[in-house]
């Protein structure tokens, strides 16, 4: 079974709350708009995500996937399934994280 799932549809959680905070931000003037982006991302976006941060002496992100939810107990697992496709690297890092928003935030940095 493979650790790696397909991105698909991150907002999946679409409740009634998050469907009244699009509402609002669809009506919202610009300057609002961000917040309640980030309110409904927090609210609908429920996805696992791995974002595999490479230590070295750059630090960086080499990339983020989209992971099934029981991924964090499977570690080995997720690694020897991700190291089938990229290099090995001494100084990676696999850091978990609920939301492709939040995992972004993690490349921002």
């Amino acid at each position: 079974m493979s650790l790696i799932v397909p991105w698909g549809n991150a907002v999946e959680n679409m409740s009634e709350e998050a469907k009244e905070i699009r509402r609002q931000y669809l009506e919202a003037p610009e300057e609002e708009k961000e917040q309640f982006k980030a309110r409904l991302y927090e609210v609908a976006d429920k996805c696992k995500f791995c974002v595999v941060i490479n230590n070295g002496s750059h630090r960086c992100v080499r990339h983020i996937i989209r992971v099934s939810d029981d991924a964090e107990q499977h570690l080995e697992e997720l690694k020897a399934e991700y190291y089938v496709d990229y290099s090995k690297l001494p100084d990676d890092e696999f850091v978990f994280c609920i939301g492709l928003h939040n995992a972004e935030k993690m490349y921002e940095r």
